[in-house]
Formats: structure tokens, C-alpha cells, sequence
């Protein structure tokens, strides 16, 4: 983290080091397969962008994720040995090959991590005196949140296709 807050220079730190790495993927790929060469995306790039990604991911603006994503693609033409410029379909790549986008990465980074942290939240719960229905039941109430002017903030939730709790 820089000293104004932002994270530009770590975001431009990691997109030069995952673009550094599909260019390792373009010298190694001479004898190498399809699999060999998503084994190192996944180990060299997937494996730098997810390094400490609960620390920095949730806090990059939508240019940097993108400017992260962008390096990402780089990474997917060493992969399917596409030219390093021009038009190419990167999404349908990357969804035949299987790899997620930066969002996704984001996304299961947090949900990782609220998955670990479940058992603190259900004693949180237990702490209270009284264990009504919905408590035993692990409906944990949401905090009340007051936003500028004292209005009422939405908390967004995404629902992933699987319970948590």
C-alpha cells in the first residue's frame, strides 16, 4: 500500500510480473502441450495474482482489476500461442481452458475466507443471551448500518450457487 492509500504501484507490480510469466510460458512452450503449458499459467501466473489476494484484491477500483485482467489475457495467448497483438476471442479461451477472471478470483478469495471465519461467527451468535429460532438456525442478523446523513446503507450479497453456513 503506497502513502496516499491507493494501490496503483502494486497493481502495476503484479500485472509486470504476470506479463513477465507469459512471456517464460511463450520461451518454455517450444515442446510443450496445451496441459503443460496451463499447468505453468496456473503455477506462475494464477499462483502470483492469488499470492496474499485477500489483501489487495478487494480493494482494487475497477481500472486496476482491469489493468490486472489485461495482464492475465497476456498470459492466456502464451497459452493458446496467439500473437502478443490483434483481436483475438480471449474470453472463449479462457472459458475452454477453464481459468476464472480476475472478479472470480476476487470473489472466491472472500468467500474462502468468510468460509474459515464461519465458526467465529457462530459463537459470536452463541454469545448472545437468548438463542432465538432464527439464531439456532444460523440466520445471523445483519448489523444496522447508518451511512451519510444517517440513511440506511444496502449491503449487496451475492449468492454464489452454494450455502455457506
Amino acid at each position: 500500500i503506497q502513502n496516499d492509500l491507493k494501490w496503483s504501484e502494486h497493481t502495476k507490480y503484479i500485472a509486470k510480473k504476470v506479463r513477465i510469466a507469459a512471456s517464460k510460458i511463450r520461451q518454455v512452450s517450444l515442446g510443450t502441450n496445451l496441459k503443460q503449458r496451463t499447468i505453468l499459467y496456473n503455477a506462475w501466473i494464477n499462483g502470483t495474482v492469488s499470492s496474499n489476494a485477500l489483501a489487495y484484491l478487494p480493494c482494487l477500483n475497477s481500472g486496476q482489476l482491469y489493468e490486472i485482467q489485461t495482464a492475465l489475457n497476456s498470459g492466456i495467448r502464451a497459452i493458446c500461442k496467439l500473437p502478443k497483438y490483434g483481436y483475438f476471442p480471449i474470453s472463449d479461451c479462457r472459458k475452454r481452458l477453464g481459468i476464472e477472471r480476475i472478479e472470480t478470483l476476487r470473489d472466491k478469495a472472500l468467500a474462502n475466507q468468510a468460509w474459515r471465519n464461519r465458526a467465529s461467527l457462530s459463537n459470536q451468535v452463541s454469545n448472545y443471551s437468548m438463542v432465538t429460532r432464527g439464531m439456532s438456525q444460523k440466520n445471523i442478523p445483519a448489523p444496522v448500518q447508518k451511512g451519510w446523513l444517517g440513511h440506511t446503507v444496502d449491503t449487496s450479497v451475492k449468492k454464489c450457487g452454494t450455502s455457506f453456513l
